[in-house]
């Protein structure tokens, strides 16, 4: 697991201005703090770090707002939302070489296979 690992917050609260800079929506949670964008800091570790997030989200029934498993061009990371009230516990993916739709629901069967393993 990654009780022990090093994390790397990459963005948290962002300013207008930043946000604008980076590609970041309207009305991007980041804008109010209630996102953070996170990758392990051992890269090699990405797709185990993804599954481990999104198991310990769903199989745990955790609140959250959003969890996106973000791809730009090589840069990989995690987007995890939280916001008191708004929660609706969506799992999505985004690549930006996909054409529209660049977002897109994580299925539910999906995330069901993640609680058959004992490592939730």
């Amino acid at each position: 697991d990654f009780a022990n690992d090093d994390l790397k917050l990459n963005s948290v609260f962002r300013s207008k201005c930043v946000n604008s800079a980076v590609g970041g929506g309207e009305n991007s949670d980041h804008l109010y703090g209630f996102a953070a964008d996170i990758k392990p800091k051992t890269i090699s570790r990405m797709v185990e770090f993804k599954e481990f997030v999104k198991r310990w989200l769903y199989c745990n029934k955790k609140e959250f707002k959003q969890f996106i498993d973000e791809k730009d061009g090589n840069s990989q990371w995690v987007h995890i939302s939280y916001q008191e009230g708004k929660n609706r516990k969506e799992f999505l993916t985004y690549d930006s070489a996909r054409r529209k739709p660049k977002y897109w629901k994580i299925p539910k069967s999906d995330l069901d296979k993640l609680c058959e393993t004992n490592n939730v």
